[in-house]
């Protein structure tokens, strides 16, 4: 077993129950996309490059392949269909709620400013992320805390489980989701909670070239409240 390292990806520093300072948001970009579609690699590359540039603990992006691909299954199909900003291959979405059909002219720039604007929302919440890996097996742990002052509307948690480096027949595809799963979570200003998952990896994967996405939501609205991920990925 090998330890995972842990990534506190958060709104509010937190020391203690005391609020420490501010802390740059982390961004969920999702990226709706196939392994067919001839303009879907230049969408690919642009949310690639702006990842890189900012850190995971500012964005991260992963995606989701539906069944008319080799990454895709039913379940996965119905996320997608079940998300109400995708309209067309590709489509990026930040924070669950602006998003961007296609590509075009400018794309990188549009990338960004969307970014920022996610970027420069607060909600209160943080998230703290742990767990182990296994040969076959990843547990994550999911420390959820809210501020005495914030307001939080009825959530729920997805976790997705996500290949970072994927083998198509013709190229590499990365942070492809595989599984996910979605909790229910009752939480109230003031409170903290930690929610347990396990995922099953597919049979014959490297856990280490696995990672999972914490996506904290808006049950009504879709909007990503904060997020983060955890992985510890095997160069």
């Amino acid at each position: 077993m090998k330890q995972l390292l842990i990534l506190i990806l958060s709104v509010l520093l937190i020391v203690n129950g005391n609020r420490a300072g501010a802390a740059d948001k982390t961004v969920a970009a999702e990226l709706f996309t196939t392994t067919w579609c001839p303009s879907c690699p230049t969408a690919e590359e642009a949310i690639t490059k702006l990842t890189k540039e900012k850190g995971p603990s500012k964005l991260f992006f992963i995606a989701w392949h539906p069944t008319s691909d080799e990454f895709g299954n039913d379940k996965l199909d119905d996320y997608i269909e079940n998300v109400n900003h995708v309209h067309g291959i590709p489509t990026i979405c930040f924070d669950g709620i602006s998003s961007v059909v296609g590509t075009r002219w400018g794309l990188a720039g549009t990338y960004t400013n969307l970014y920022q604007t996610r970027a420069a929302k607060t909600t209160g919440v943080t998230i703290e992320l742990s767990g182990e890996s296994f040969d076959t097996t990843l547990k994550i742990r999911a420390r959820i805390s809210v501020e005495k002052k914030s307001t939080i509307p009825g959530n729920n948690i997805l976790f997705a489980l996500y290949e970072i480096k994927a083998q198509g027949k013709k190229k590499i595809f990365f942070n492809v989701v595989r599984d996910y799963q979605f909790y229910s979570l009752n939480i109230r200003p003031g409170e903290t909670k930690t929610v347990p998952i396990t995922f099953i990896l597919p049979q014959g994967a490297n856990p280490y070239n696995f990672g999972v996405a914490v996506l904290l939501k808006n049950s009504t609205t879709n909007e990503i409240l904060n997020s983060g991920v955890i992985s510890f990925f095997d160069n």
